[in-house]
């Protein structure tokens, strides 16, 4: 039976506790804070081990499992860490299968519009309505629309993703882009409930696609099983994550 090991008893540590306990049976789910010492125990003894603890953790914590000698599959929540530089190297480190969390890209919604064409006459616009400081939406919100992005468009070049303009004021933040020449927008709003969905102007008409949770299409279910089974692209993962990574740094030079 499989084993899965969640680094982080958190918010975020514990949804995910609770959702592969319905996968797999609790008996196979264990739960430790970041704290946590590999030496005393034998990590190989997990399929699957998943770095949920706090954002500035997360490499040290990956480095703490690689030195170990494990050798099963790694899931980060994102980001792995706020350097560019470390990620793509902790990313090619061949020690490890190292998966990033891109749980949007299970969401059922964005399944179908990546099956879709995209022009230079389309505008896509994410829009995100959260309580959270608009100063701290980079890396908390962010990542996840750029990386929501680059797989709808199916880009495969961070240099066809150029930032145009972004504008921040005290309860809204507006992102514009040109990425692939298709016009991309990121609107963040201050807001007590949270809410998101995107715009579409395609072919001269316009469409709304909700993005709140879907309990009939449970993405975070959807990535745990496909990430534990050992169904996905790891090489398209660890780019997505290392390109998402870099253009999150050139926006955060615009803040």
């Amino acid at each position: 039976m499989l084993k899965v090991l969640i680094i982080g008893k958190g918010y975020w540590g514990s949804i995910l506790s609770e959702k592969l306990q319905q996968l797999i049976g609790t008996s196979n789910v264990n739960i430790v804070g970041s704290e946590f010492d590999p030496s005393t125990d034998d990590l190989n003894i997990y399929h699957t081990i998943i770095v949920a603890s706090s954002t500035d953790s997360h490499i040290s914590v990956i480095h703490k499992i690689i030195k170990s000698g494990y050798s099963g599959t790694i899931l980060c929540e994102k980001p792995v860490d706020t350097c560019p530089g470390k990620v793509s190297k902790i990313l090619h480190d061949n020690r490890c299968t190292l998966y990033v969390s891109d749980v949007w890209v299970y969401h059922n919604v964005i399944v179908e519009l990546c099956a879709r064409n995209y022009t230079s006459n389309d505008t896509v616009t994410i829009v995100t309505e959260h309580p959270s400081d608009i100063k701290d939406m980079l890396y908390n919100l962010t990542y996840h629309d750029i990386y929501i992005i680059l797989n709808i468009l199916d880009v495969r070049c961070e240099s066809s993703f150029k930032i145009t303009s972004v504008n921040i004021t005290a309860n809204r933040c507006t992102m514009r882009f040109n990425v692939s020449d298709v016009t991309v927008e990121f609107i963040y709003k201050l807001n007590s409930v949270k809410n998101k969905y995107i715009l579409l102007s395609t072919d001269g008409k316009s469409s709304i696609h909700n993005l709140n949770y879907n309990a009939d299409h449970d993405s975070v279910t959807l990535m745990l099983q496909n990430i534990i089974h050992g169904n996905f692209d790891l090489k398209y993962n660890n780019k997505i994550a290392c390109e998402t990574s870099n253009i999150l740094n050139q926006l955060s030079l615009k803040l």
